[in-house]
């Protein structure tokens, strides 16, 4: 029996089952604003690991630029991100419910918590 558990535990830790359950990617958005004449660039980083059904979320808005308040991502290195935690886990080919929770490294505060469902069509 303790074989047995060594053996799953040995596969499930291995870096071809970590490859398979670890993601990472990101987005990058530019935007403009006409009205307010304001141009923005966000990055946000985003990595996810999927277990038993459920996926596991991180990810942070960063701002690189934005005109309107003439801010540059190089001059406030100094700046903690607000890190953003999500759990989803799908309940139907269309449907699946969530918890998401934010944590301000800056101000060493917690974001509000928030789980729902939502459906797609």
């Amino acid at each position: 029996m303790l074989k047995k558990l060594a053996t799953v535990a040995a596969l499930a830790t291995s870096p071809a089952y970590a490859e398979s359950a670890l993601s990472w990617g990101g987005e990058l958005d530019s935007q403009y604003n006409i009205d307010s004449e304001v141009m923005s660039i966000t990055l946000t980083p985003e990595v996810s690991y999927a277990l038993s059904g459920n996926t596991f979320s991180l990810s942070s808005d960063l701002t690189v630029w934005n005109s309107g308040t003439e801010f540059w991502v190089l001059d406030h290195q100094d700046d903690l991100p607000t890190l953003d935690f999500e759990v989803e886990r799908d309940l139907s080919e269309n449907a699946e419910i969530y918890g998401k929770i934010s944590y301000d490294l800056e101000d060493k505060e917690r974001g509000d918590i928030a789980v729902g469902v939502s459906f797609s069509f």
